[in-house]
């Protein structure tokens, strides 16, 4: 039971590490790109802007695909976020 427990609970933690991942690239994208005049004010379908689509998605793609999360080792030091380089394609 203790360790079901103890699963559980690193998982949460991992699920809110990609969420502050996440939140973080979104904000940062909004607060830099989002500002420029020929993306502020575009609207789809005339209900959601057009910005928060792109910065959505994009956000989700580099999390998924670049962003590690490890969960600390109490033996050692690690860290919390990993970045991981892309591959050189050549």
């Amino acid at each position: 039971m203790k360790n079901q427990i103890k699963i559980a609970y690193d998982k949460l933690r991992l699920l809110i590490l990609y969420a502050f991942a996440f939140f973080a690239l979104f904000t940062i994208q909004k607060h830099t790109l989002g500002l420029l005049p020929a993306l502020r004010d575009k609207l789809l379908f005339e209900m959601i802007y057009f910005t928060d689509i792109l910065f959505t998605v994009s956000s989700l793609v580099v999390v998924l695909f670049f962003v590690k999360p490890t969960l600390p080792d109490p033996r050692g030091k690690k860290h919390l976020l990993k970045i991981v380089r892309v591959r050189n394609s050549h």
